[in-house]
């Protein structure tokens, strides 16, 4: 996963907080990512803070924001007002139709997605920029395409209004940091042709896994 770093990020701090590991602790309280409360997910107290942060975000940079609420984490789409809304471009619009309309529009796509733990009021953010590709054809997702001065300030005001909401921007490092009190199962560890496999109740190691797994992806 590439995990977008905005300017000033190397400075904020990259170690877990005892409020963090409380946080996980709190949500993974048998010390596995196998098992969690998911009432621990809920606060209609950060769901406010959110919800008013993306309104706000919006209203400043004049995009369309489109919220999607999964678990451990919530899911924000910014693009364009004048462009098709997200749902539209991903699930009506055909190829040709997609490739018609950047040709018409002068270039791509761009999509901001947000990221928001329910663990803890932690974020990321990557962008999409959908382009043809080199040989099908295709349109689809690049996140390497180089981002223009608009969509740069638009990053710089999301960042603001989270961080004055009171949601911090997860470093890379912290990200990497292993939680040695929630584990996760090692399934890279057991090779593909192992005979292990084939044993009803085998099961690969449990090693710590990471601040990013705990917030982000069990």
């Amino acid at each position: 996963m590439w995990l977008a770093r905005l300017p000033g990020g190397d400075n904020l701090a990259g170690y877990m907080t005892d409020d963090l590991a409380a946080r996980i602790k709190k949500v993974y309280p048998a010390g596995t990512t196998e098992s969690w409360d998911e009432a621990a997910l809920d606060s209609e107290e950060r769901d406010g803070r959110l919800r008013s942060a993306l309104r706000a975000c919006a209203d400043e940079c004049g995009l369309a924001c489109e919220l999607e609420a999964g678990k451990p984490a919530y899911k924000a789409m910014f693009t364009q007002q004048e462009h098709p809304s997200f749902y539209r471009w991903l699930w009506q619009m055909s190829n040709p139709e997609k490739l018609a309309w950047i040709q018409g529009n002068g270039g791509p796509y761009p999509v901001l997605w947000l990221t928001v733990s329910r663990v803890a009021d932690y974020y990321y953010h990557y962008f999409n920029h959908w382009v043809p590709g080199d040989d099908t054809g295709r349109i689809g997702p690049d996140c390497k395409h180089p981002l223009n001065a608009k969509w740069r300030g638009y990053e710089l005001i999301i960042r603001e209004r989270l961080e004055r909401a009171g949601f911090r921007y997860l470093t890379d490092d912290l990200a990497r940091e292993e939680t040695p009190f929630v584990l996760e199962r090692d399934y890279d560890a057991i090779p593909e042709d192992d005979p292990r496999w084939d044993e009803d109740d085998f099961q690969p190691p449990l090693v710590p896994t990471t601040v990013h797994e705990c917030l982000f992806s069990y």
